[in-house]
């Protein structure tokens, strides 16, 4: 049973947030100073599932500590005890004409922790975060339709088919087509 629940879970904003707990993995933002914890598992997801991602080891590798700390405050973190096993960022578009949409990137859980629900609790807690302020009426996704563990949960919660992007990705000289999901709140 995954439970959602508004609670304050960031000592560094001071405001509420949104989470959600699945068996012992609580979801959460991680602090600045956690930016390794951060670049770790994004590594980790970017060679586990290459063709899952836009990004790629060996670019996101040579990031230093800065690009880290500005990217950490986007993502919401799975973690087993202090550990972080799972991601997903959330991005608020911030230009005038889109304000009113959000998109979703990086979502990766640990091989270990897959079909126990944490993905599924690290998407609830981005989508009740999203309409949270009652401005953000879309949320947009994309994913490899190989993906399929992927590609069913977000239809599951809501996400639609937009679009495909043919060839979007080429990971080791094999090409990967793209959908473009969303879900209106």
């Amino acid at each position: 049973m995954i439970k959602c629940v508004s609670r304050l879970i960031s000592t560094l904003s001071g405001k509420e947030e949104f989470g959600c707990d699945v068996s012992g993995i609580a979801i959460r933002r991680l602090p600045a100073s956690r930016w390794e914890d951060y670049r770790r598992l994004r590594l980790t997801a970017l060679g586990t599932d290459p063709a899952a991602f836009g990004s790629s080891v060996e670019e996101e590798e040579t990031y230093g500590m800065d690009a880290w700390q500005q990217r950490i405050g986007s993502a919401l973190f799975a973690l087993s005890g202090d550990v972080p096993v799972g991601m997903i960022s959330l991005v608020f578009r911030n230009r005038i004409k889109t304000s009113h949409a959000a998109d979703i990137f990086g979502m990766f859980v640990d091989e270990h922790f897959r079909g126990k629900g944490v993905g599924e609790a690290l998407l609830k807690s981005a989508i009740t975060l999203a309409s949270a302020g009652g401005e953000i009426v879309k949320i947009a996704l994309m994913v490899n339709p190989a993906q399929n563990a992927a590609f069913k949960l977000y239809e599951k919660h809501g996400f639609a088919v937009v679009g495909k992007l043919k060839k979007e990705l080429k990971v080791d000289g094999l090409f990967h087509d793209t959908y473009v999901m969303e879900k209106f709140l």
